[in-house]
């Protein structure tokens, strides 16, 4: 029995090492490298609809971020090779972001992230636990800390499967049934070909 609680307590230290190393290493990584890639075009949708413009018209994206403190010529070269593809639903739910400016809204966001992915990752430890936990955990661990490119790109779709893994997780255990279905509606209107096929 002691020896089954020694396990927990490893495998949850292994679980716990992943996510943290997730989080601070993505977030430096963020600075230092890929900028929040993917959360730019989302971000200056959003903010398009809080300041009643087109999110869907490239030349709407590029008047907004120069009003929010984005870098010009990086949010033209990024907003020039993505299209504007998100769907109403996920620029209605991220326009408390867009009416920061950018600074604030890529930290909240990149917070979001974190969090989410980190939380989503303990309950699936929590899921395995009971048979195996330090092998649950070392595969958590490893995974979960070479997985900092989501943090780098701020990619939506993070905390989209996080929130879909949260969902999962309460109709599993039958526990928080109310907070599962929140869950799913968010994943569902942040990402819909994420949250729908769950």
């Amino acid at each position: 029995m002691q020896g089954m609680r020694g396990n927990r307590k490893l495998g949850f230290a292994l679980v716990l090492f992943g996510c943290l190393f997730f989080v601070f290493r993505g977030i430096h990584d963020e600075h230092v490298a890929m900028h929040s890639n993917d959360f730019l075009p989302v971000y200056s949708g959003a903010r398009c609809m809080v300041k009643g413009l087109d999110p869907y018209s490239a030349k709407a994206l590029l008047q907004v971020n120069r009003s929010s403190g984005v870098d010009r010529d990086w949010a033209a070269g990024i907003l020039g090779y993505e299209d504007p593809i998100y769907p109403p639903t996920s620029l209605f739910l991220l326009t408390p972001l867009g009416a920061m400016g950018w600074g604030s809204a890529d930290f909240v966001w990149l917070l979001i992230e974190g969090i989410s992915f980190a939380v989503a990752t303990l309950l699936v430890w929590e899921l395995c636990a009971d048979n195996a936990p330090v092998m649950a955990g070392l595969l958590l661990c490893a995974f979960t800390a070479s997985s900092t490119l989501l943090m780098m790109t701020a990619n939506p779709t993070c905390a989209a499967v996080s929130l879909c893994v949260v969902g999962a997780w309460c109709a599993l255990r039958q526990r928080l049934l109310w907070l599962g279905v929140i869950c799913f509606a968010l994943s569902l209107l942040l990402k819909p070909p994420i949250g729908g096929f769950v």
